[in-house]
């Protein structure tokens, strides 16, 4: 499994669907935007069916250079400072 991943937001926002946390064995998950458009072209984490980021259904990041620090929990995963 991707420990990181690095978007690049420059042509438009963009969605990644996770893993779900079973398959996922623990990692933590980095998300960033490494080309800096993502105020405008946002990065939506979607989880795998029922579970959720942080109680939500989709986890939208919006700023430049914007990033998550993402931990697989029972129910999904919590964003981490």
């Amino acid at each position: 499994a991707d420990t990181s991943i690095y978007v690049d937001t420059t042509a438009g926002a963009v969605t990644i669907l996770l893993q779900p946390t079973a398959i996922r064995g623990n990692l933590p998950l980095i998300v960033k935007d490494y080309t800096g458009h993502a105020n405008a072209n946002n990065i939506t984490l979607t989880p795998n069916g029922a579970e959720k980021i942080d109680g939500l259904a989709s986890y939208v990041l919006i700023g430049d250079f914007v990033g998550a620090n993402l931990g697989p929990t029972t129910a999904g995963y919590a964003v981490l400072p």
